[in-house]
């Protein structure tokens, strides 16, 4: 028996464990929306990271957390080229429609694209601004 394979590839663009969420958070830039922040930090790579918070509070059933992590994975996944080389972590803040969720997060991909251009030269343990 096979195992059902991913189609794009996303399992190695996605953020994993603790300490990579904490490096995004403590960097401190953050792009805010009504719906969702978007946490951003260089991280060095040729291709964009993704990690997602969907908090129990903000969507109380399962169903509509596990919907809107996929939105969100597949906003991101048509739009990761345009945010090459940045860790990013989605903080879901409350529940609204999926037309308004997929909007929002795409625009803040975009802000993001346009806010941190990566440094070519940029060293995962150095400091590192982003643009004015």
């Amino acid at each position: 028996m096979t195992r059902h394979r991913r189609p794009f590839g996303l399992r190695d663009r996605r953020l994993r464990g603790a300490e990579a969420f904490s490096a995004v958070f403590r960097f401190r830039r953050v792009l805010r929306g009504d719906c969702v922040d978007l946490h951003l930090r260089p991280n060095g790579l040729d291709h964009a990271r993704l990690g997602l918070v969907v908090p129990r509070r903000a969507l109380a059933l399962a169903v509509r957390r596990n919907r809107c992590k996929r939105l969100l994975r597949e906003v991101f996944r048509l739009n990761q080229q345009d945010v090459a080389g940045l860790d990013l972590v989605a903080r879901v803040k409350k529940d609204c429609a999926d037309d308004r969720l997929r909007a929002e997060f795409s625009r803040l991909l975009q802000r993001a694209r346009a806010d941190m251009t990566p440094d070519p030269n940029f060293r995962a343990d150095s400091s590192w601004t982003p643009n004015a």
